[in-house]
């Protein structure tokens, strides 16, 4: 019956308790928002998210500014350590409120991985041709998305109504698209990828020790310049 499978499936999860992953805070990490490190015995990669707690709903002017700056940002970290962009596929997604870059390897690629991640808060560095033409990729897919999802606009909409807000700008979330330009990712760009507005976690087959020397390394050296747009809103 539904009751005996019910009971049946209590008592397996009785007897096998699920047993959270421990996550640590780093120490001494001076301008990140934040840092942690869970270690995760039995996998055998490293991942390295670096969290920019910046998204679509912190854009001034138009949507998909946010969204087009994580593609130049994960590229020209590409292009700064693997000496090519579009070497691999796109690491990173842009929510609305936050956007998030992710490296993996293992650990004898530690160093490689974790100057990615690093690269990602430098001022993206491409041709200027290259940031062009990279708008006509995230147009494709911003059309893709709102083509296949057709109530994604209504969604936001609603949210606009209901919170009286403009985030998200659903009236255009397409005929924006003519309006981004190189100019306007890099402003975004530095205004929201700071240290200060950052969030490092890594993960996997690494220990708190290799990880807080990694981070003090390549992370925790960055000097706290100005208060992050995080700090301004809770300000």
């Amino acid at each position: 019956s539904t009751q005996s499978r019910s009971s049946a499936a209590s008592d397996v999860y009785k007897r096998q308790p699920v047993n959270a992953q421990k996550v640590i805070p780093l120490k001494n990490i001076h301008g990140l928002y934040n840092a942690y490190v869970i270690p995760i015995d039995d996998q055998a990669r490293i991942d390295i998210q670096l969290i920019i707690l910046s998204g679509s709903y912190d854009e001034d002017d138009i949507s998909g500014i946010a969204h087009y700056t994580e593609h130049l940002a994960a590229l020209s970290s590409d292009a700064a350590v693997l000496q090519e962009p579009r070497q691999r596929d796109l690491n990173a997604f842009t929510s609305q409120v936050s956007t998030v870059y992710t490296n993996t390897g293992t650990e004898s690629e530690l160093d490689r991985i974790m100057k990615l991640t690093r690269a990602v808060l430098d001022t993206p560095q491409l041709t200027q041709s290259f940031k062009e033409s990279e708008i006509d990729i995230v147009k494709r897919e911003v059309y893709y998305k709102e083509r296949n999802a057709p109530t994604r606009w209504l969604n936001r909409l609603a949210l606009q109504k209901l919170y009286n807000s403009k985030s998200g700008r659903a009236e255009t979330p397409v005929e924006d698209l003519n309006k981004l330009t190189v100019e306007r990712a890099i402003k975004f760009h530095n205004k929201h990828y700071k240290p200060s507005n950052s969030m490092l976690i890594i993960s996997g087959n690494i220990n708190e020790k290799l990880a807080q020397k990694k981070g003090l390394e390549y992370f925790f050296c960055l000097l706290y310049t100005s208060p992050s747009p995080r700090d301004k809103r809770q300000s």
